[in-house]
Order: structure tokens, then sequence, then C-alpha cells
């Protein structure tokens, strides 16, 4: 039944929320490699809106990428920041190298070192490639905001927490499912114990996840590895930290990658959707038009957040003051609301930026604005 849901979910949103799939390579002088991208692109960019990144690692293995790519639509209920997914596919080289080349870095126990030989240690070329080739080479073709968000699974969980510890710039939320905090006699339990979060620059989200990783299942030291470091984050007091954990005790390893992930897009999409989160997005980037901004509204509107969507109008008058339109959507909002006299007070101010924008109106917009204010003054007799 889980398969059917999952089949259901990716073909549903292909229909619904289609986006353009290509492949592109990359010659990294970095890492000495040709690497190919995956990218998914909306299929209708707008030219005035800016896009966050969102980088899904193990796309050689296309299940990962294409199930987060299906996934957002139907986690994203607001839907006003659009995105670019950035598919990373690590290479295969017989005897030479392989995707825990790409995900771990060296280790410093020589154990583990001599078991994993010659699969790993460069985890810190590959932070290179993304900060100094990937992301300038994406930035040229596209406009992007600073929103970037990882999604890793096993050893590409823990390459993306292993980039918060060496380059936190690199992304600004993450989601770890199943990573390895047993790695290297724990590691990166001890290097987040010693992390200082209120030295950065901004806030993080993270969220990791765990399956029924155990000795009895050949993943010896995992389980208390997850524990040690659930205790570190979650009593780590910084105002730069959101973090948030679940375990799924009936999945595998790698079953539980889409309820990781999709539980990991859930916590994300709620902490962005949160209405200071909103605001703030709106008031920082200059680029956002009143038309972005009604169309936020009226998605929080659908989404039985009303009051919401009229705090986001208000910024929008405020940002835009003879935008003519939001006006009007404000006053709708307020009577959906049944505050029906704020609803007429902006009405009447919808009708009065109508008559005052005449002269760059066209004709066809004044009668229509016209007409419509003149329904809404008939709504208010009711």
């Amino acid at each position: 039944m889980k398969n059917y849901v999952l089949l259901l979910i990716m073909l549903v949103s292909n229909f619904l929320f289609s986006q353009n799939k290509e492949k592109i390579s990359i010659r990294s002088t970095i890492l000495n490699q040709d690497r190919e991208i995956w990218l998914y692109t909306p299929e209708e960019m707008d030219a005035n809106e800016k896009y966050d990144v969102i980088v899904v690692f193990d796309a050689q293995y296309q299940t990962f990428l294409d199930l987060v790519q299906s996934s957002i639509p139907f986690r994203d209920g607001l839907n006003y920041r659009q995105s670019i997914i950035v598919g990373i596919v690590s290479p295969y080289i017989e005897n030479q190298y392989n995707r825990n080349n790409d995900l771990l870095p060296m280790p410093n126990d020589k154990v583990e070192l001599k078991n994993r030989s010659p699969y790993i240690g460069n985890a810190d070329k590959v932070t290179e490639f993304m900060d100094k080739e990937l992301f300038p080479n994406l930035e040229k073709k596209y406009a992007l905001t600073k929103n970037r968000l990882a999604i890793g699974h096993s050893n590409g969980g823990t390459l993306i927490l292993y980039s918060l510890l060496k380059k936190p710039t690199l992304f600004t939320d993450y989601i770890a499912v199943s990573p390895n905090f047993a790695f290297d006699k724990e590691r990166f339990v001890t290097e987040f114990k010693n992390f200082n979060f209120d030295q950065l620059k901004s806030k993080k989200f993270i969220f990791i996840s765990q399956a029924n990783e155990s000795e009895a299942t050949n993943f010896k030291g995992w389980d208390l590895a997850f524990t040690n470091i659930i205790n570190v984050l979650s009593t780590k007091n910084s105002t730069n930290l959101v973090f948030k954990h679940e375990a799924y005790p009936k999945e595998s390893h790698f079953s539980s990658f889409p309820n990781g992930m999709l539980q990991g897009l859930r916590e994300y999409y709620d902490n962005n959707n949160s209405i200071h989160k909103i605001i703030d997005y709106i008031e920082v980037n200059n680029w956002i038009n009143s038309s972005k901004i009604n169309q936020i509204a009226y998605n929080l509107f659908y989404n039985d957040k009303i009051d919401e969507g009229i705090s986001v109008l208000l910024i929008g008058i405020k940002k835009y003051p003879n935008d003519v339109n939001l006006y009007d959507s404000l006053g709708e909002l307020y009577f959906n609301k049944k505050d029906i006299k704020n609803a007429s007070k902006y009405y009447k101010l919808f009708g009065e930026k109508v008559e005052q924008s005449k002269s760059t109106l066209s004709k066809e917009e004044y009668n229509k604005f016209k007409e419509l204010y003149n329904k809404r003054m008939q709504e208010l007799k009711k």
C-alpha cells in the first residue's frame, strides 16, 4: 500500500506541478572530475522572481531525487517560495571511487580508514566544489535567493551536517535522514558538542531522523550515536538553531527515507510558513512585487489563515501604497472575516485608488475596476 501511495504522489505532482528536468555537466578543477548534476526548474520561470535552492544528494539513484521533487507541493501548503531542485550525482569508478568518497571526510581513526579505503575522504573537496563552482555556476544562469536546503540520506545526511561544521554558510537548512553519527568514533557528536551556534550570522533549521539501525541490523553503534546527538542538539540554547527529530523504529535504514524526508519537509515548511517568517521574507526581498504579495495573502486565506493573509496585505499596501488591487483584496478578506467596518473602509479606499489611477489605467482596466467596486458596494448592503 505504501508503494502505491508514493507512486500516486509522483504521478499526481507531474500533472499539477510541472517542472523541467535536465542533466548538466560541470568540469570541476577542485575535484578534477566532470560532475553530472540534475536540475528541476519551474516550467514557467518568472523573470521578476528569485528561487530558493534545494540540494538532494545521491541523485545517481533517481528515486531519491524524484521523490523529493514530487513531495514538495504536498508539503508546502502556501507555495510562496519557488525552488530549483539540484541533484548531486556521485560517480562510481571500480576500486577507486564511490559515493562515500563524496560523502565522508578523512577519518582520524586508523581502523575506520582501513575498513573504508579507498572509498573515503573527499568530503572537504565536495563542499568546496559546491561553494566555489556549483553554486556560482547556477547563480550565473538563475536568479537565486540565499536560501539553500540540503537533503541527504545515510552518509548523505552525514555530509550535509559535516558541511555545517566546516562551512556553515553553504546551506541554511538541513534534512538528514538516518545520518551516520557513529562514524569515526562519534566524531561529529563531539564536534557538535563544541560547536557554538551563536557565532553564526543566520538561523539554522536541522531535522534528523533514525530508523531501526542497531547492532542487530548491522549498524553497529548507530542507535547510541543518534541518542547522543539528540541530547547534544536538544540542549543547545541558541536562537540560531531550530532543531527537530523523529524516529522510525519499524523502518529499515533504506525504507525510512520517504518517511524521514516527508516529515523533514513538513517541519521545514511549518518553520518557514509562520507569519513572522513570511513578513520578514516580504520585507527583506525587494524583488517581491504587489502581485506576489497578493498571491501569498490568498494562499494564506485558502489555508484557513485569514488573519495572516490580512497581515500580509497590510504590509503590502505599506510597500505599494498605490496598488489598486491590494485594497480590494484587503476589503475582501475583511468581508470574509465578517469585519464589515474594515471591509467597507478598504473597499472605499479601493474605489478612491481607482479614480486616482484613472490616467495610468487603460480604459478596459478602469471599467473593470469600477464594475468590481460597484459590486463590492452592493455586497456590503446585503
